[in-house]
């Protein structure tokens, strides 16, 4: 509660028991609906095997998590102003239970000005937890128009999940830039150096 005796409330949906909506001391509200996103994930499991020895065999499986689908915004908690949709895909090797990479997709509507834009997000793993987790980092982003024309392109090459390598960004117009990190150890802490390069560097 503010000083002012306002609040902000908090809704929450039956299914997953995640955020439904937010409303603010404005009245100005978000609203989130999820999704289940179906095989989305994967790994191995250990699972005690009895026979013939009591022992411990590890079983692999990929299973789905509940994701967000769309996000509205509302200044005064009765007309639409923003809303964005998101879909999602993760690839397989055959016959493996580690994706080998995941893409999602933003679309954002300005309801208010009636226009539209778009991102792009590809992912590929990294791994952690001693090599048996996998965690998505991002390859590429793309910032698109509403007609799907690419604006801005940024590439990423990491050293681990914590860890940014490189980051570049390309233009439209052909322009480009670059980002490099160094870490202590490639831990991932803080950087001990970065160094930028513009077009004529890349």
């Amino acid at each position: 509660m503010l000083p002012n005796g306002k609040q902000y409330q908090f809704a929450y949906e039956p299914v997953y028991g995640l955020l439904k909506q937010i409303t603010y001391p404005t009245g100005a509200t978000i609203k989130y609906t999820w999704q289940f996103n179906a095989q989305s994930q994967g790994g191995d499991f250990q699972v005690e095997n009895a026979y013939p020895t009591d022992h411990w065999d590890t079983c692999g499986a990929r299973y789905g998590m509940p994701a967000l689908q769309s996000r509205v915004v509302s200044f005064d908690g009765v007309t639409p102003a923003l809303e964005q949709d998101f879909t999602y895909s993760t690839s397989w090797p055959t016959g493996s239970e580690f994706w080998s990479s995941k893409h999602t997709t933003i679309i954002t509507h300005d309801l208010l000005r009636n226009t539209t834009s778009q991102v792009q997000y590809d992912y590929v793993p990294q791994w952690a937890g001693g090599g048996q987790v996998q965690v998505p980092v991002e390859q590429r982003v793309q910032y698109q128009d509403g007609s799907g024309s690419t604006l801005r392109t940024v590439t990423k090459d990491w050293y681990n999940p914590d860890a940014l390598k490189s980051e570049q960004v390309a233009l439209d117009n052909g322009q480009t830039s670059k980002t490099s990190y160094t870490y202590l150890n490639q831990i991932g802490v803080l950087p001990t150096e970065i160094d930028e390069y513009d077009s004529a560097q890349v």
